[in-house]
C-alpha cells in the first residue's frame, strides 16, 4: 500500500471550500497543508477520513475549539 500524496489530497480541500461556501456562507481560506505522522500533532477537534486504495492513509480537517464551536453554531442557527 502506497501512501497518500499531497494532489490527491486537493480534491478534498476543495470540497470543504465549497461545504463552506453552501452550508455557512463562508469562504476558506487554506493556510497551511502538511503531511504528519500518524499520532502527529492534533487541534482541538478534528475531523478524519481514511482513505484506502491506490493510496492509503488518513485526511483530518483540524480545528480550534472556539472555531469548530462557531461553525456548529452558524449550521445550527444559532448564529
Amino acid at each position: 500500500m502506497k501512501p497518500i500524496k499531497k494532489n490527491q489530497v486537493n480534491p478534498f480541500v476543495l470540497s470543504v471550500g465549497e461545504m463552506f461556501a453552501t452550508m455557512l456562507e463562508s469562504e476558506v481560506d487554506r493556510t497551511a497543508l502538511s503531511m504528519v505522522p500518524d499520532g502527529g500533532d492534533a487541534a482541538d477537534i478534528n475531523a478524519v477520513i481514511s482513505i484506502s486504495g491506490a493510496g492509503t492513509g488518513c485526511i483530518s480537517l483540524a480545528l480550534p475549539n472556539a472555531t469548530a464551536l462557531a461553525l456548529a453554531g452558524k449550521l445550527l442557527g444559532e448564529t
